[in-house]
């Protein structure tokens, strides 16, 4: 029996989908508020939601880590200088510790 997700392929179903996803990352964007200098978005791809780029406005810096070139190209492109753009595997990061103030992995698909 197929998964229900690989049933949704009609434009409504998928625009509920992406509906869902938009309102879990505002309902997360409250934990970010307190700020700091440094926000690391783990697999921060192209940051493919506007909801996205609010996470940071209490930071000095988002750092972008991504396998893709392309995807942090696309990230930078999006928040510029409020950006540092990183490639790294989320296994083995090339920072010290307590370098980061919030730490956000959203992965999404839509």
């Amino acid at each position: 029996m197929a998964n229900r997700r690989s049933q949704c392929t009609t434009s409504t179903c998928v625009r509920r989908r992406i509906a869902t996803t938009r309102r879990c990352i505002l309902r997360l964007a409250k934990y970010f508020d307190t700020g700091g200098d440094f926000l690391l978005d783990l697999g921060s791809g192209a940051i493919p939601h506007e909801e996205l780029l609010s996470y940071h406005a209490n930071f000095k810096k988002r750092v972008c880590v991504d396998l893709s070139i392309t995807a942090l190209k696309q990230a930078r492109e999006r928040l510029a200088d409020r950006g540092e753009y990183v490639v790294a595997d989320a296994a083995a990061l090339p920072f010290k510790d307590g370098v980061f103030d919030a730490i956000t992995a959203i992965t999404s698909s839509t």
